[in-house]
């Protein structure tokens, strides 16, 4: 749906390249363009007073764009991949209730200190936190209670995107009513998918793509 997509005059286009290794890997330089006009209030007019259950945040918009979101309210459950961290560095994050930060957005979160997802937690004020750790899988806080999920080996292919992979699909679970933990689990699938795909947009998996995909090379921990 892009009814609510809104044409600026005399602006450039936002883009981003990606730089792939052959291993999979990735880097990726981005240039925001007219992404740097929105504001909250353009992101509040169009949802026309109507909240959403499950909201999903992340930097690339600006930092302040997306803590003032949190703190408006904008859904039951706001969700903040903090990509790029550097907008959150020394920060608390008031109005977000998941963190889910990879191990180098953590790194730089907690000031390059060895750190817990319960660390990360009691720094950015969010009572839960997901640290995502690759084919390592990932470790939970949820309100004092710590989980370690197990990783999913794979042969990358492309791993541009998994994050988000991760993100989206975490988001759509916690949306049709999932536990965060069972989330967490179907989100991790939906990432080591991603990274078996080549490209970014065709590798997010459509739900009958991922409930019908299971590997068995889960790594423990």
């Amino acid at each position: 749906d892009t009814s609510l997509v809104e044409v600026v005059q005399d602006g450039a286009t936002g883009m981003s390249s990606i730089f792939l290794s052959p291993d999979g890997t990735q880097m990726i330089g981005a240039f925001a363009g007219v992404g740097d006009e929105l504001t909250a209030a353009r992101v509040l007019a169009a949802l026309g007073g109507r909240e959403a259950k499950v909201a999903l945040l992340q930097g690339e918009a600006g930092g302040e764009l997306s803590l003032e979101l949190a703190r408006e309210g904008i859904a039951e459950t706001v969700i903040l991949d903090p990509s790029p961290a550097d907008w959150y560095v020394g920060r608390k994050l008031p109005g977000v209730d998941i963190l889910t930060p990879n191990l180098t957005e953590a790194r730089l979160l907690m000031g390059g200190a060895v750190f817990s997802a319960a660390d990360l937690a009691e720094r950015t004020g969010v009572d839960r936190v997901i640290v995502t750790k690759g084919a390592r899988g990932a470790e939970l806080y949820d309100n004092g209670q710590s989980h370690e999920l197990p990783g999913i080996a794979v042969q990358a292919v492309d791993t541009t995107g998994a994050g988000d992979a991760f993100n989206g699909a975490l988001a759509a679970a916690l949306d049709r009513g999932e536990h965060l933990l069972d989330a967490a689990e179907y989100a991790l699938r939906a990432a080591a998918w991603s990274g078996t795909q080549p490209y970014c947009m065709a590798s997010y998996a459509r739900a009958e793509q991922l409930d019908g995909w299971r590997t068995p090379n889960r790594v423990a921990l």
